[in-house]
């Protein structure tokens, strides 16, 4: 009996100690860095803001890294971590059209990684220069197009542009919105009932993807919009 109690320790020891052994023994896995998502969005009157989304391959996002952004004129700013938006921001208040590169270090990773992003700003705002109906009234010369007719919009093309996004608003309510590669489009008829409305142009240059799936990132800027006001009758 005594030499089975004196053994029992001694057994729990042995099982520790291979226990420590294993763990010991293991090198310990360390996650690495699954996917980096950038955005890099601007609008007339504010700057150009940078958004760095880090995905460790264990699934949490990164929050540790040392994140940085050069834009087109060498100005360089650290991405602060922003809890609230789940990524590394920051914003550079000049507007300027280029590659936006970020660089990336970590104790996860072996080398920074670099990741450039092509970035245009539109030169300039479009200047409508004609609204008619099939009827030719021009609605740029303040008169009243007719509601049931086709009406056609035509403004100048804005170099960096990829895509322009034209409204016709009601107030608050929005009647019609369409986008175009071309500097002109056609509001189809029976679409605008008699009334007031406004109508704007805006010229924008978008590349990516807004979801940041495929591809990785998503550039996009928006022109100063142009706008005037429409009367129609039925």
């Amino acid at each position: 009996m005594k030499w089975n109690y004196g053994i029992r320790p001694y057994l729990k020891c042995l099982g520790l100690g291979i226990v420590l052994s294993l763990i010991v023994g293991c090198p310990l896995m360390r996650p690495g860095i699954a996917s980096t998502r950038v955005s890099v969005a601007s609008q007339y009157g504010s700057g150009v803001q940078i958004k760095v989304f880090l995905e460790a391959t264990d699934g949490n996002v990164l929050t540790g890294a040392r994140v940085s952004a050069e834009s087109p004129g060498s100005s360089i700013q650290i991405l602060g971590f922003s809890q609230n938006l789940g990524c590394y921001t920051g914003v550079f208040s000049q507007l300027l059209s280029g590659e936006y590169e970020i660089t990336i270090a970590s104790a996860l990773l072996d080398d920074s990684i670099r990741v450039a992003v092509n970035h245009q700003i539109p030169e300039g705002k479009p200047n409508i220069t004609s609204c008619t109906d099939q009827s030719g009234n021009n609605g740029m010369l303040g008169q009243s197009l007719q509601g049931t007719e086709d009406i056609t919009l035509e403004w100048n093309s804005i170099t960096g542009t990829s895509v322009y996004d034209v409204s016709v608003n009601q107030g608050v309510i929005q009647s019609w919105q369409s986008a175009t590669a071309e500097n002109t489009i056609i509001i189809p008829g029976n679409i605008l009932s008699e009334g007031d409305y406004t109508v704007a142009v805006n010229a924008q240059w978008v590349d990516g993807d807004p979801l940041l799936f495929d591809p990785l990132f998503y550039s996009a800027s928006e022109s100063q919009g142009a706008s005037f006001l429409l009367n129609v009758q039925e």
